[in-house]
């Protein structure tokens, strides 16, 4: 039976590298990129591309994910851009910065021009230094998942991401210990793991998000009991 596309508003909390772009951005604004996405999986092994895979419009004010959603809709609709953006926080040191998020790989040459579109609308940008560091990042999105089993999802839209809901929530610290203890007893530790909130109709879910091109399958089957064994050991020990 073919289960249906539902779209599901949420957020991707994850632990990225950070690094400030100084080409085909405005002058003096603050754009980042996160060219080693996927750290787990990919470790240093990432292959070597030119474009970055996200970039990060910093801004000077703090948005939300509504002004940005608005936004980036009205620019498609008065220029017809094709780039698809969504609000982004980023947490560096102790700092957090509000951002748009752009993806699409044909946008990245024309990232200055989306910043002049965007200008005209009254967004202002943060002025450009040097960052190079690992951050937080906390992307709100709109999800196309299909739910195979209640609280276990596949992304309609990459074949390499999964998700499944946990049974309570955990911060990123005890989610970092707690990935670590889960891959070392694992028979497919190569994947990606993130945090994540889904905003169902029935409630709340806490998720994780896995990124594995290969095996996907596998590890829908294997993880999220997993998760659970290590995190009840986690908090009672």
């Amino acid at each position: 039976m073919e289960h249906p596309a539902l779209e599901i508003s949420g957020f991707i909390l994850k632990k990225e590298f950070l690094s400030t772009i100084r080409f085909n951005v405005l002058e003096d604004t603050l754009v980042l990129e996160n060219k080693k996405p996927f750290p787990g999986y990919f470790g240093d092994n990432l292959p070597d591309t030119e474009e970055p895979r996200s970039v990060f419009l910093v801004l000077q004010e703090t948005a939300s994910p509504e002004l940005v959603g608005r936004w980036i809709a009205t620019v498609k609709k008065k220029e017809k851009h094709t780039c698809y953006g969504n609000y982004a926080e980023l947490i560096i040191g102790n700092e957090v910065l509000s951002s748009i998020r752009v993806l699409g790989l044909d946008c990245f040459s024309r990232i200055g021009e989306l910043q002049a579109l965007l200008q005209k609308e009254g967004v202002k940008f943060r002025k450009v230094r040097t960052i190079e560091q690992e951050g937080l990042i906390k992307v709100h999105k709109t999800f196309l998942l299909q739910e195979t089993e209640e609280g276990k999802y596949l992304d309609v839209k990459d074949n390499a991401k999964m998700y499944f809901t946990l049974s309570r929530f955990i911060s990123w610290q005890d989610f970092e210990a707690i990935t670590r203890q889960v891959k070392n007893n694992c028979r497919n530790p190569v994947f990606d793991a993130a945090l994540g909130g889904l905003y169902r109709y029935r409630g709340y879910e806490d998720i994780v998000r896995i990124f594995s091109p290969h095996q996907r399958e596998a590890l829908m089957k294997e993880l999220p009991g997993l998760y659970e064994v290590v995190m009840r050991h986690h908090y009672n020990s």
